[in-house]
């Protein structure tokens, strides 16, 4: 397991564009469970069961993102993460 988790943090970027199956609880794994320091691209375009919850811990747990996208996702509340965590996404 240990070993796994040190290619995750390894990952850069992560396309899950359409996928259907994505969760709030996926992206926590990605973010806040297995801590992704190097991720800097996330698609999450078209991810209907993705939402503030996912995000948040996707801004928490990858300070290098740079590209989000979230388009057609249920992300409501996004000025409320806090923007030092936000300040490189564009």
């Amino acid at each position: 397991m240990e070993q796994n988790t040190s290619k995750q943090r390894e990952l850069q970027e992560l396309l899950l564009n359409y996928h259907q199956t994505i969760s709030n609880e996926g992206l926590a794994k990605v973010g806040k469970g297995q801590r992704c320091h190097q991720l800097w691209l996330l698609n999450i375009n078209r991810c209907h069961r993705v939402g503030d919850v996912g995000l948040t811990n996707i801004a928490q747990g990858c300070p290098l993102l740079m590209y989000l996208d979230v388009g057609v996702c249920q992300v409501h509340l996004l000025l409320d993460l806090n923007t030092s965590q936000l300040n490189n996404i564009s």
